[in-house]
């Protein structure tokens, strides 16, 4: 039990709105998924996760909440509370840090990387299939993949796509667009694919060599190419935990995975998580005046310049992030999603033109207002992959019914300029 006299300090979560029995609730969510339930709060209660910083004890939480509410605020459920927390390991302390050397030495133990997405997707093939399927055949989507189709010229192969990395039951009809273009106008049996790290593990990547699990077996690393890029980093993968929870990568897996099997062929990635380019964004010097970044994107280029067209590109990436529920103070309405999709378009302009540094120019020019969550693994899809120009094929702009939230999101496939 936690005494008085501790201080707690709050670990970084998730804070996702969520109503309980009609009532709006706050979700704290664990993205190192070491909690074994989701614990929900009022909002009211928001003010004494503030406290919770490492510097007030509990005393002194119980003295702040008192004087602000004008009644004696007894310690007991304060304790409680804060035994909760620890419970879940939520707070940074010992009983976390435990915690995670155990999760993580089963994790580094492990030839593969498990699938932390399943319920987004089915874990049988056959579901999988017609899953994807259906989101190619439904109106919104891009009609089915012709996996029989002809090979294309070499002047018009798909260097590479940008899809999303939002949910499938959110984005699944513009998942289906981008990997179509891949299933029908790309040779590679090996995709360098950039996603997101969402829990600021990756400083400022990381590589893995741990196989996939998808619904059609695992989807290998391609060995060759990641110790390619190995040597010429001398052996600076990043941090390897990154890639233990982080969806944006899994989510662009299961497709090539998909595809693969349809098509009979061997289908290998590398996987590339990126971390933030926050402080690129404030300093408005481009990311790869980072010398570990600029060594990592020109060891992919020079590892992958002489395999030619048997490698290809995916940037797992979403676009906008606004509404309350990442930070802004406002609900949302429609002419705040009609501007935010307009803005989308100016950056959209700059990634089909192929620039990389364009790209990062257009989302430094509105300060990233709109947290741009994609803009690592697409600034790094287009540094990497041939000169090359890109096709818009759909955009989508899905949003709450509660005007909390809103997450865009396109699909776009490149061919040599």
């Amino acid at each position: 039990m936690a005494d008085p006299s501790d201080s707690p300090k709050l670990r970084e979560l998730e804070f996702v709105p969520a109503e309980v029995q009609g009532q709006p609730v706050v979700a704290l969510r664990d993205p190192l998924a070491l909690s074994e339930q989701t614990i929900s709060i009022p909002y009211e209660s928001l003010g004494l996760l503030q406290m919770l910083d490492g510097n007030n004890s509990i005393r002194d939480i119980q003295t702040m909440l008192t004087k602000a509410s004008g009644e004696i605020v007894p310690s007991e459920p304060l304790v409680e509370f804060i035994d909760v927390l620890d419970s879940q390991f939520l707070l940074d302390n010992q009983h976390f840090q435990k915690r995670m050397v155990e999760v993580s030495q089963v994790y580094l133990d492990s030839p593969l990387r498990e699938a932390v997405c399943i319920g987004s997707y089915p874990d049988q093939p056959e579901h999988c299939t017609r899953l994807f399927e259906r989101y190619a055949s439904i109106e919104a989507g891009p009609g089915p993949i012709d996996f029989s189709v002809a090979r294309p010229a070499p002047e018009n192969i798909v260097h590479g796509i940008i899809a999303p990395h939002i949910d499938y039951q959110r984005g699944g009809a513009s998942y289906a667009f981008a990997y179509k273009a891949l299933a029908e106008g790309s040779d590679a049996t090996t995709y360098v694919v950039f996603g997101t790290d969402h829990h600021g593990l990756a400083e400022p990547y990381s590589l893995t060599d741990k196989s996939f699990t998808t619904p059609y077996g695992p989807l290998e690393v391609d060995r060759e190419l990641y110790q390619a890029v190995g040597e010429a980093l001398h052996g600076d993968f990043g941090e390897p935990l990154a890639h233990r929870q982080e969806h944006s990568i899994e989510l662009a897996a299961i497709w090539l995975a998909y595809i693969g099997d349809r098509l009979g062929r061997k289908i290998r990635i590398l996987p590339v998580l990126l971390g933030s380019f926050g402080e690129h964004v404030e300093s408005e010097q481009p990311p790869d005046s980072d010398p570990r970044l600029a060594a990592l994107l020109q060891a992919i280029r020079q590892s992958t310049a002489s395999r030619g067209n048997d490698v290809a590109f995916v940037a797992s990436a979403d676009l906008a992030h606004i509404g309350q529920q990442f930070g802004d103070r406002h609900k949302l309405n429609e002419k705040v999603l009609k501007a935010s999709s307009e803005a989308d378009q100016l950056l959209l302009h700059a990634a089909l033109e192929g620039s990389a540094e364009g790209f990062f120019e257009s989302v430094v020019a509105e300060h990233d207002s709109r947290r741009i969550c994609g803009l690592a693994p697409i600034y790094a899809a287009l540094a990497c992959m041939p000169r090359s120009r890109g096709e818009l094929l759909q955009y989508g702009q899905w949003s709450d019914d509660g005007g909390l939230a809103s997450v865009s999101f396109a699909s776009i496939s490149f061919r040599p300029a």
